[in-house]
């Protein structure tokens, strides 16, 4: 039966998550319903690929590229150190 699942999800484009018990299936569910994004730095160097759920990120003043995946880019400038907070939609 999980091979046919992961099959299903592979045919999908989506990722088949096993969970044997509940704290399984709740640590699945916040990964997959977690956003992917990676961050390009102006010299086009990928400084990182993060989830949307992961702990906050630093990054140093500049402009920066955010690629959420399926068309979704993002140009951002740090100009100062403070908090940025990026919505990504629904």
């Amino acid at each position: 039966m999980e091979a046919k699942f992961r099959r299903w999800a592979k045919e999908g484009n989506g990722e088949y998550q096993q969970a044997l018990d509940s704290d399984a299936l709740l640590k699945s569910i916040k990964k997959l319903s977690a956003r992917k994004f990676t961050v390009i730095g102006a010299d086009a160097e990928i400084q990182g690929t993060y989830y949307t759920n992961d702990k906050p990120i630093e990054l140093p003043t500049g402009e920066y590229t955010i690629d959420f995946g399926n068309g979704l880019v993002k140009k951002i400038v740090i100009v100062t150190e403070k908090t940025l907070i990026l919505k990504t939609g629904s």
